[in-house]
Formats: structure tokens, sequence, C-alpha cells
């Protein structure tokens, strides 16, 4: 599973100690999110379709150094 940079941005701010703690929580977020917001809101979508996809294996290994690395 590719994650991009904002995905991994997104996950990294909203990181809990496991994946479905992550979907949770970033779920919980995006009831705040207003229609004029689209753009989070589809990365939001996005991220969390992924997020389900993947494995707990995967989701340890996502590297969030690459997020800092500008």
């Amino acid at each position: 599973m590719t994650l991009n940079y904002d995905e991994i941005s997104l996950i990294a701010m909203y990181k809990e100690k496991n994946r479905r703690d992550t979907v949770r929580r970033i779920a919980e977020m995006s009831v705040f999110l207003s229609p004029d917001q689209w753009e989070l809101i589809d990365l939001t979508e996005k991220t969390i379709r992924k997020l389900k996809a993947m494995s707990d294996e995967d989701y340890e290994n996502i590297d969030f150094d690459s997020c800092y690395d500008i």
C-alpha cells in the first residue's frame, strides 16, 4: 500500500498505538469538516480506506520521518 506525503502527514497528526485506533481518530475528526473543505474530506476518506486495507504490520512500518524530509 503506497501512501503519499499528505496521507502520511494526516496519519501522523492522528496516530494512535494501532491502525484501528488511528482510523477511529481520523474518522472522529472528519465529522467536524465543513462541505467547503472538500479537499480535506477527500484526503481523509482516501486515507481511511488505505488504512483499512493495509495490514497491522504495514501500519507499523509507515515511515513517518518522510513527512519531515523537506
